[in-house]
């Protein structure tokens, strides 16, 4: 049988500045191809400056993309998360680490500004089949569900601290002192809300075993 042919595949395009990324599950390692930066409007490279320089311990990270091979043998870690963006509120992040380096899958897939697809239908598959395989070959590897426990717990407190803020500022000044466009601002962060709540929820840092899986770690 042609392993290129039956392995389990899975391709997703991650943002503007990437090409989309295709990857297999080979014989014996998770294989990678594609993914490089790619050719991005002004506007968008302005955006992302912005970005860093708000905030510049995340913004959008440039991968360079290109053929890549980890060997399940030589995987430490498997990291499953719930990972959306005001725009793609439906995202998991599957980063994969290696003594080969180091790699993220994604559920979903960028087709253009506000614009992305569903791609559960490979994503969750392919993810049970990596970690089975993974599992299978190296015991010693990690999987872990949710974000790292410093970031979990420094983004609840920010939350927790501006919440704290807008309802003092409101106390102070009065509703009726407050413009259109503020009460708007503050509109749009309520509405947030539901999804803030569901990130801490799912996020929340924990390790799971090969074959049992989080359900709220899968699309």
């Amino acid at each position: 049988m042609n392993d290129t042919a039956s392995a389990p595949t899975h391709a997703s395009r991650a943002n503007i500045f990437q090409t989309e990324a295709r990857w297999r599950l080979g014989a014996d390692a998770l294989m990678h191809e594609g993914g490089e930066p790619a050719e991005a409007p002004w506007w968008a490279r302005a955006l992302r400056i912005f970005l860093r320089v708000i905030w510049p311990w995340t913004g959008i990270k440039i991968e360079p993309g290109g053929a890549a091979r980890f060997p399940y043998a030589s995987i430490t870690e498997v990291r499953l998360s719930f990972d959306p963006t005001r725009f793609d509120t439906r995202r998991y992040r599957c980063d994969v680490r290696s003594s080969d380096g180091a790699g993220t899958l994604w559920s979903t897939h960028f087709a253009g500004v506000g614009d992305f697809e569903e791609r559960a239908a490979t994503y969750t598959p392919f993810v049970r089949a990596l970690v089975a395989r993974v599992a299978a070959v190296n015991p010693n590897c990690t999987f872990r569900a949710g974000t790292r426990p410093l970031a979990y717990w420094a983004g609840q407190l920010f939350l927790l601290a501006m919440a704290i803020l807008a309802i003092g500022v409101i106390a102070m000044v009065g509703g009726s002192a407050l413009s259109e466009v503020t009460w708007g601002k503050i509109f749009v962060v309520l509405g947030l809300i539901p999804l803030a709540f569901n990130y801490a929820r799912k996020n929340r840092p924990r390790r799971f075993a090969p074959d049992a899986i989080p359900d709220d770690m899968l699309p």
